[in-house]
């Protein structure tokens, strides 16, 4: 199965001067409505919107500070997004959740300075952000997040504390998931990379931990939003506001999540920061389970092995969306292969893959 290119334009916003690095070098998120498309970066806090244009290509750029959305805890704060999901008419937004060690520099650093600078991890509690936004058709399917100022409702969140959200503070002490949450991301500690939503069904892919060759899916429930806050149910036999599902992914973490009528779609990838197999698996009739999991390699379809460049184009974001009369999927990469991207421009390149 070959991909095809979705072209995206992000204008004057996107040019860069040449040898620079653009800004859409990082996207980790994609979810596509009518004719909007949004994608979320893993560095800021912002939301680029784009529509599709009548040659198939999408433009009419916006960037949207996404603290004119949500109550965020720490708005100037980076939230380290890495998915998007639709339910209902409502945009989805999920952090990491995960400690983060610094990173060395490339430049000439001298060698006590950076054997510290990799000592230091950061346990922000701006990457824990899960919530949504609402969203209002402006004509022609251009869906758009509303803002504060236009909404009662508003956008919701997962209540966070002055260190944590509710969700962290039980986590820390899960059987299988406890030890994991100071362990930095990327390097098999909890890190929360995949978003699919159900009506009030949440499930959650983490890139890490993989236990033992299985990797995690957190399901959640959630209230209906109300002044902003977004109330979550007790799942657990022990008040736990998540079920777990253990999936075997061939040793893989989970990337990203999308639904596709009852059916778990996962985008898998290796849990460590380095190159290795990207992969589409299905999980059939997923919604199905309504308690605690453990899914053999046999009851999962491999879909599809993703192409790979060598130190590029490592795949990030999926969605199921409808391009030029087909239906498919749409999948974007962290460090994009230089091939699909043109910084002085301001263009990127996407992969649709289209159903058989």
């Amino acid at each position: 199965m070959k991909p095809r290119p979705i072209h995206l334009s992000f204008g004057d916003y996107g040019s860069e001067t040449p040898g620079s690095e653009p800004f859409f070098h990082d996207f980790s998120g994609i979810a596509a409505k009518g004719r909007s498309l949004w994608l979320v970066s893993d560095e800021g806090n912002a939301l680029d919107h784009l529509t599709l244009q009548p040659d198939g290509s999408y433009g009419a750029h916006l960037r949207l500070s996404l603290p004119d959305y949500l109550d965020l805890p720490d708005p100037e704060a980076e939230l380290d997004l890495e998915s998007l999901a639709l339910g209902e008419d409502k945009l989805w937004l999920l952090g990491s959740h995960a400690a983060v060690r610094r990173k060395v520099k490339r430049e000439a650093h001298d060698p006590e300075a950076a054997i510290q600078t990799l000592s230091e991890v950061d346990q922000s509690r701006a990457r824990q952000v899960l919530g949504c936004v609402p969203l209002v058709d402006k004509g022609e399917g251009n869906w758009q997040p509303r803002p504060k100022v236009e909404c009662q409702e508003g956008g919701a969140l997962v209540k966070i504390g002055r260190k944590r959200s509710r969700l962290v503070k039980q986590l820390r002490y899960d059987p299988h998931l406890g030890l994991f949450m100071a362990i930095p991301s990327k390097e098999n500690g909890f890190d929360a990379e995949g978003l699919a939503v159900a009506g009030e069904r949440l499930f959650i892919g983490l890139r890490g931990p993989v236990l033992r060759g299985w990797a995690v899916v957190l399901e959640l429930s959630s209230e209906p939003p109300a002044e902003g806050r977004l109330a979550l149910r007790h799942l657990g036999s022990e008040g736990e506001y998540y079920l777990k599902h253990f999936l075997n992914l061939d040793g893989m973490g989970i990337r990203d999540l999308t639904l596709r009528g009852e059916d778990l779609i996962i985008l898998a990838g290796p849990t460590m920061d380095l190159d290795g197999p990207f992969r589409l698996y299905r999980w059939p009739e997923a919604l199905v389970s309504a308690r605690p999991t453990l899914v053999e390699r046999s009851r999962l379809e491999r879909i599809l092995d993703l192409p790979t460049v060598e130190g590029a184009d490592r795949a990030e974001g999926i969605t199921l969306m409808d391009y030029e009369g087909e239906s498919g999927f749409a999948i974007v990469h962290d460090t994009p292969a230089a091939a699909r991207r043109d910084p002085v421009a301001g263009h990127l390149d996407l992969d649709f893959y289209a159903l058989p």
